[in-house]
């Protein structure tokens, strides 16, 4: 990753001054043991008006410190800049952010925490009796832009003028979905190193999608909130975050779930992007970031009158006790010899019947769970899909042995594995080049079709507009294959 950033010694001696007094207003606020405070993130809902004010107040300090420039300054010109503002802030997703890896979970939780400091930082002169917090949008459960968020900016500094929002369903992010993408959600898919996780481009992706969405007909002009390059701009998209987030937590929360090793590749990955309150960078692994005391001691609060417990990020479950075998990998065909393209309102139907070989892995992976812990996972994998540098604001439902799918196709059937979208484009995913890639669990859904060995699997994708009547360009993919994984 180049770098082309001031020295410490030449930026203190530009805004020594500055820093100082914002160093010691911040440890005044917060306290000589700043680490170990205890950070509680409220549902958005459950803010008092005197807590709105303080965040709306921390936000407008933050913008004032840099104008929004006309066109995205390069990765170089944007250290230019005051990178305590919010301009820098949402440039680091610009030019940062990893989408369709599994670096993007704890990319996110640090940029959440980061951000959260230089808020607090920015009206510490207030000696606000709690230290201001960024609160989550639970979208499952409140499914219309929170009240905060609306208005014209900047007179709302939480508000955005291009934000064009729909509206969210069932099938986008209503409880089911959770359940699928989180709670049943094996390690595997949860965490795939190249893909994007059904979670990432399920709910998180959709979201984005919806209400970033475009403001004309054409659907040429992206909203802010609706691409990784500007979605740091809205101010919503930090709590949309932080109840990703929450969800992560919720996710570990569950028995048998653990993220990847601290390590492996996962935990020693360096980040080097973030800043302090002082505006300064530092070095900091994934692993650092998962164990630092002072992020350990976020707490996510339930909304009142709610049955959950809190999720404090302090819970890192163990790592899972390495499985024999290696991952086990079966090429899915198109039937009738079809394209590898997805097209509007057309169903491509992929199959594989699994070899002998394959038989025993696939019965245990799905045979009923065994004192709830799972075994191996059987995942989806379709890769090298060829996306527009805006990609298009559809979803792609994926079905199990259904005989004929159409968009009346039940969401609700058992048949049903999930579906994906797209939020990153060819810009921001990992290895987007070679186009980009999804995955969907099939371990539970096999499970509740009773999959017989021998059969064949056929995996229907139905590519759907997300304004009904819309039409979107077909997207070829390079592959599809079945991995049998531990």
């Amino acid at each position: 990753m180049s770098h082309d950033l001031t020295t410490r010694r030449q930026f203190l001696g530009s805004c020594a001054a500055g820093a100082a007094t914002v160093s010691a207003i911040l440890s005044a606020a917060l306290g000589s043991a700043a680490q170990t405070v205890t950070i509680e993130r409220k549902d958005v809902r459950d803010l008092t008006a005197d807590e709105i004010k303080l965040y709306k107040e921390a936000f407008n300090r933050l913008w004032n410190r840099e104008e929004r420039p006309a066109r995205l300054p390069s990765k170089a010109d944007m250290e230019k800049l005051d990178r305590t503002s919010m301009v820098y802030q949402a440039l680091l997703h610009t030019h940062y952010c990893p989408h369709g890896n599994w670096f993007f979970l704890p990319w996110h939780r640090a940029y959440l925490f980061y951000l959260e400091r230089l808020l607090q930082a920015a009206v510490a002169d207030l000696k606000p009796a709690t230290p201001v917090t960024i609160p989550y949008w639970d979208w499952t459960d409140d499914r219309t832009v929170p009240s905060i968020f609306l208005g014209a900016f900047p007179s709302n500094p939480l508000g955005n003028n291009r934000r064009y929002p729909r509206s969210l369903l069932d099938a986008d992010v209503g409880p089911a979905v959770i359940r699928r993408t989180v709670d049943q959600a094996s390690s595997s898919a949860f965490f795939p190193p190249n893909a994007g996780s059904q979670f990432e481009d399920g709910p998180h992706g959709i979201v984005h999608v919806k209400i970033g969405w475009y403001e004309d007909p054409q659907l040429t002009r992206p909203g802010d909130f609706r691409i990784p390059a500007t979605a740091g701009f809205d101010p919503i998209f930090w709590s949309h975050h932080a109840n990703i987030d929450r969800h992560w937590q919720r996710w570990m929360s569950i028995a048998g779930h653990s993220n990847p090793s601290l390590g492996g590749a996962w935990g020693t990955k360096l980040l080097k992007e973030f800043v302090d309150e002082k505006g300064m960078h530092f070095d900091k692994t994934v692993a650092e970031v998962m164990t630092d005391p002072a992020v350990q001691s976020v707490v996510y609060v339930p909304h009142s009158g709610s049955r959950e417990d809190n999720l404090v990020l302090n819970r890192i479950n163990p790592e899972r006790p390495k499985m024999d075998g290696e991952p086990l990998q079966l090429k899915l065909v198109p039937v009738a010899n079809a394209a590898l393209r997805l097209q509007v309102g057309k169903p491509t139907v992929l199959s594989v019947t699994p070899p002998a070989t394959a038989v025993d892995r696939l019965n245990k992976a799905i045979a009923p769970l065994a004192d709830g812990v799972a075994g191996e996972s059987v995942l989806f994998n379709i890769s090298g899909i060829q996306l527009p540098e805006v990609p298009p604001p559809v979803v792609v439902r994926v079905f199990v042995n259904v005989a004929k799918v159409t968009e009346k196709t039940p969401t609700e059937a058992p048949n049903y594995a999930g579906y994906f979208t797209f939020f990153g484009g060819a810009d921001h995913d990992e290895h987007a080049e070679a186009g980009v890639n999804r995955v969907i669990e099939l371990t539970g859904t096999l499970r509740v079709l009773k999959y017989k060995s021998g059969e064949p699997i056929t995996v229907s994708l139905l590519m759907l507009p997300i304004e009904e009547g819309k039409d979107a360009a077909a997207l070829s993919f390079k592959s599809a294959t079945m991995t049998i994984k531990p």
